[in-house]
């Protein structure tokens, strides 16, 4: 979300649930599956 005041921008995020941190929790499945790509895009 961004919010402007008097001017000036700011810039908030709700981070609970992504997708960052959702491949974080389980590392054991997901180093093989890493280790045979080229390129990973999020």
């Amino acid at each position: 979300m961004i919010s402007l005041e008097r001017g000036e921008r700011s810039f908030s995020c709700w981070r609970g649930p992504s997708a960052a941190r959702g491949l974080a929790k389980g590392p054991d499945w997901l180093a093989p599956v890493l280790a045979r790509r080229e390129m990973i895009h999020f």
